[in-house]
Parts: structure tokens; C-alpha cells; sequence
């Protein structure tokens, strides 16, 4: 009688065992009554919540982890675990919000270097106007036609860091376009 008794208890124990050691599938097996029954119950009620818990934070951390911050936290959680829930949220709206403000600087330095380039194109070829024009020129403006040079030969420079910027800010721009963002 006395083992029959104990039998639920050391059911029960023996699932709080596996629990603490991470199970969270573990089951109280076994049919009881009474207080036993609301006993052993109440414990697989107990894991199977935090079961879920846990399942549902995996799959967000999974698909943040995976650049989707358009995920959302939807399971209702209750007590003490409202605020992983908050927590949770407040991390995938401060990420999208990150990435939103980066994507938007992506897009205003690729738009700049494309200005720069531009304008760095238009001065050279202007540069280079210029030179042809000084060339023809007698020999005493020689000395601004070398001047005319110089200038030319930095708007050439120019232009090719600007082209380079610019290459290099549409790579950006493809990079951060991988994150999904609302």
C-alpha cells in the first residue's frame, strides 16, 4: 500500500529529474486519482508550457539569426515570461530599425559618389577642354597651360576614386539589401 502511495511522488520526482537536466518532453506517465492525478497533471501542464516557450524562442532567434526581421512573436505568454515575449519584440524592432537607418546611408553614398562621379566626370572632360584649347596658344601662356594640365590630370584622379566609391557603395548597398526589413 505504502509503495502504491509513493508511486506517483516517485513518478513525478523522476520527471522534475529530467526536467532539470533540460528535458522538456518528459512526461509524468501513468494514470492517478485525486490529488495525484491533480499532481501529476499540473507538472506535464507545467513542462509542456515551458516546451513551447522554449520552441517558439528557438524559431525566432532562428529566423533573426537568419536575417528575416519581419518575424514576429505571436504565441501568448503568460506570467513571469510576458517579458521574454516584450524583450524578444523590442530586439527585432530595434534590428530592423538598425538595418532600415543603414540601408538608408547605403542609399544616400551610393547617390552621393554617383553626384561626385558626375560632376568629377564633367570637370575632366571640361579639364581636358581646356588643355587642348591652351596648347593652341602662343609660347608665352605656357605656364597656364601646365597649370590647366595639372588640374586635369587631379580631375582624372578624381573621377577614378569617385568611380571606385561609387563601386564600392553599390556592393554595399547589395549587401545590406540581403536583410529583410519592414
Amino acid at each position: 500500500m505504502v509503495e502504491t502511495m509513493a508511486d506517483p511522488i516517485y513518478k513525478c520526482v523522476g520527471t522534475l529529474e529530467q526536467v532539470t537536466q533540460g528535458d522538456f518532453h518528459a512526461k509524468v506517465e501513468g494514470e492517478f486519482r485525486g490529488e495525484y492525478a491533480r499532481l501529476t497533471n499540473s507538472i506535464n501542464s507545467t513542462v509542456g508550457t515551458i516546451a513551447g516557450y522554449i520552441e517558439d524562442i528557438s524559431l525566432v532567434l532562428s529566423e533573426i539569426a537568419n536575417g528575416n526581421l519581419t518575424v514576429t512573436v505571436d504565441k501568448d505568454y503568460t506570467g513571469d515570461f510576458e517579458a521574454i515575449k516584450a524583450a524578444m519584440r523590442n530586439i527585432i524592432s530595434k534590428q530592423a530599425s538598425v538595418m532600415k537607418e543603414i540601408s538608408n546611408a547605403t542609399n544616400q553614398v551610393y547617390t552621393s559618389s554617383r553626384d561626385i562621379s558626375e560632376s568629377s566626370a564633367s570637370l575632366a572632360a571640361g579639364a581636358s577642354e581646356q588643355s587642348g584649347a591652351v596648347q593652341e596658344l602662343s609660347v608665352t601662356i605656357e605656364l597656364i597651360s601646365e597649370k590647366t594640365k595639372a588640374n586635369a590630370a587631379g580631375s582624372e584622379e578624381a573621377a577614378s576614386a569617385s568611380a571606385a566609391l561609387d563601386s564600392q557603395a553599390a556592393l554595399l548597398r547589395e549587401k545590406v539589401s540581403m536583410f529583410k526589413i519592414n
